[in-house]
């Protein structure tokens, strides 16, 4: 599962940059935390064994972020790229603290690892884990996960299995770019 994780991951960097997967050059995603998140997170599902995996659909972000490719829109690109291959949702909105609030990482693990996203239309918790992320927001910053039973062993959510929809997104941002730098542009 980790490698299936680390392969969505790589598919998306290669995607947005435009290389093949053999030629992507992992930046952040390299750094021990993220093979600490990666492996940790496969590992527990080894562990427990759940039957299924449902995943609300994550909150986008807004804003920038710094990255070692410098200042990027929120969500990024590689998050972008494996939510339009996974046929993931994005949730926006102004309720949300501007921020990456969904990485690769993260929506990566959630693309291998989930059997469906939505909301189930009632559930029986018997068990609740919550990790908590060391970044300041404007709310607590943590991920809570539910161990649940559905009622008659049935599973009814809305909008469960993943659909593909078509997504065009396109920006440019030539605000301060010199009229050299825009007519090497046009040639290519």
């Amino acid at each position: 599962k980790a490698l299936a994780v680390f392969k969505v991951i790589a598919d998306a960097e290669a995607s947005v940059h435009g290389y093949s997967v053999e030629e992507v050059h992992f930046h952040e995603i390299g750094a021990i935390d993220t093979l600490v998140d990666v492996i940790g997170v496969c590992a527990a599902i080894q562990f427990l064994k759940p039957n299924q995996i449902i995943c609300s659909y994550p909150p986008a972000g807004s804003g920038v972020v710094n990255t070692s490719h410098g200042f990027l829109p929120v969500p990024v690109p590689a998050v972008l790229e494996i939510a339009k291959k996974n046929g993931i949702n994005l949730l926006g909105g102004d309720i949300y603290p501007k921020g990456e609030l969904t990485t690769p990482t993260g929506l990566a693990l959630m693309a291998v690892l989930a059997n469906f996203f939505g909301q189930p239309s009632s559930i029986c918790v018997t068990s609740i884990g919550v990790g908590l992320g060391h970044r300041q927001l404007d709310r607590p910053n943590l991920l809570r996960v539910c161990e649940i039973n559905f009622s008659n062993n049935e599973l009814s959510i809305s909008n469960s299995k993943p659909k593909w929809q078509p997504m065009v997104f396109q920006e440019a941002w030539i605000d301060d770019s010199t009229p050299e730098e825009i007519s090497l542009l046009i040639d290519r």
